[in-house]
């Protein structure tokens, strides 16, 4: 795999994460977010499984995934793309004004969305978001100019924001002790044995509340821990035992597969 990454994070008006990145040959297992993804593919094409079906987004075009939405990434071709990853509850505010419901996030049906005003629009916002010569207010109500007009144009529902938690008690549950526990050995037959369910009736319950195996789930929270982790400065021999991976190269295995570059260049 060949990358190039820039990435920045900006926290003034609400979390949000912007991504520069161009592949030659990568693919991304499935995963999803926490927050709304959404950007313009530069160049090349991506193609990704989105709701049921395989979806291709070329040159100019806007790729976007909601909260919570399983999905891939793939390319015979490579792309590159200028991606945006912004906090539910911001665009939950935006959404709720826009909507005139409080607490409301937009729902987005499609995963490419073709509209080459809208993708100029991210492009330039992108571009200046990037500047570091740019006033923050600049960059604050240009990214709410250009989101409002985003969700305006193309959001196909509001959904309470509440109902991306919701889930059945067991499996909440067996979240909730993944999460805690991700240093640890956890296997699925002691988590169907918490949940006092049959080993294959857990992983099809499991796979139905969240969208992800249990064993898929694991490594993306332990993911997310290392992430935390490399950012709080933490020697990476360090990082990977404290996120439940055997030691460095194991998590350099997953790392790169799942987030696209090694975890001393994230």
């Amino acid at each position: 795999m060949s990358a190039k990454i820039k990435r920045i994070k900006l926290d003034n008006i609400g979390s949000i994460e912007l991504l520069n990145a161009s592949f030659e040959k990568h693919s991304f297992k499935k995963h999803f977010h926490e927050e709304f993804c959404f950007g313009v593919v530069s160049s090349g094409q991506l193609d990704f499984n989105y709701r049921g079906q395989k979806v291709s987004a070329k040159r100019g075009l806007i790729n976007l995934c909601n909260p919570g939405e399983i999905h891939d990434g793939f390319s015979s071709k490579g792309w590159a793309y200028k991606m945006f990853y912004v906090n539910p509850k911001l665009m939950a505010h935006l959404s709720s004004i826009i909507s005139g419901r409080i607490n409301d996030i937009p729902f987005f049906k499609e995963g490419v969305i073709y509209d080459d005003d809208l993708a100029l629009k991210l492009n330039n916002l992108n571009d200046i978001m990037f500047n570091e010569e740019s006033f923050t207010i600049e960059k604050e109500e240009l990214f709410i100019e250009v989101a409002s007009l985003f969700i305006k144009k193309h959001a196909d529902s509001f959904i309470p924001y509440e109902k991306l938690t919701s889930s059945k008690e067991l499996i909440i549950k067996s979240i909730e002790y993944i999460n805690d526990n991700l240093q640890y050995d956890i296997t699925v037959s002691n988590l169907s044995e918490m949940a006092n369910l049959s080993l294959y009736y857990y992983i099809r319950v499991f796979k139905k509340e969240v969208g992800l195996t249990p064993k898929d789930y694991l490594i993306q929270q332990r993911i997310k821990k290392a992430k935390e982790l490399i950012l709080e400065k933490y020697p990476l021999s360090h990082v990977a035992l404290m996120s439940g991976f055997y030691d460095q190269s194991h998590m350099l295995k997953y790392f790169k597969s799942y987030v696209g570059l090694n975890p001393s260049n994230f």
